[in-house]
């Protein structure tokens, strides 16, 4: 259940309290929460990872990254020699750009030396899920124009 703005307010008066009390800024930073608060439910054993996941990565976040993406790809091509395959224009979609970081996050679980490894055909290392997923070479130039934000 989401906490009512009444009950953020009144979290946030506390920190600040808490602040005052000698409590440093930065771990404030660290435990504050502006843009959603969840109320877990104690009888809840198990939390949906995926609900969490789509609070922070929300629809109008991600349209921002794949605008910004897109954006960058433009602007670099404009100003940059690139190479002939970066010429195309990049195309990034939201589907695509959550696929991209669930299979960033995937990566924290499956450690490998190198971001090619993960698309490994050798079958000492390989791990085919990610190359079911997305292509090496469509992660690398996602990974190569990922922007946050407009630079002008």
């Amino acid at each position: 259940m989401v906490k009512t703005k009444s009950k953020i307010q009144k979290a946030h008066s506390k920190s600040e309290h808490r602040a005052e009390n000698g409590v440093s800024q930065k771990h404030l930073r660290l435990t504050q929460v502006d843009l959603v608060s969840i109320h877990i439910d104690q009888k809840m054993m198990k939390i949906d990872h995926w609900i969490i996941f789509f609070l922070i990565f929300d629809h109008s976040l991600i349209q921002k990254i794949v605008e910004e993406t897109n954006k960058s790809h433009s602007y670099t091509v404009q100003h940059e020699n690139l190479p002939e395959r970066y010429q195309e224009a990049i195309g990034a979609t939201g589907p695509e750009m959550y696929t991209f970081f669930a299979i960033y996050i995937l990566m924290a679980h499956t450690r490998k030396s190198r971001i090619k490894e993960y698309w490994s055909t050798d079958p000492l290392i390989s791990t085919p899920m990610f190359a079911d997923i997305m292509t090496r070479d469509r992660f690398h130039l996602l990974f190569r124009f990922l922007h946050f934000n407009d630079n002008e």
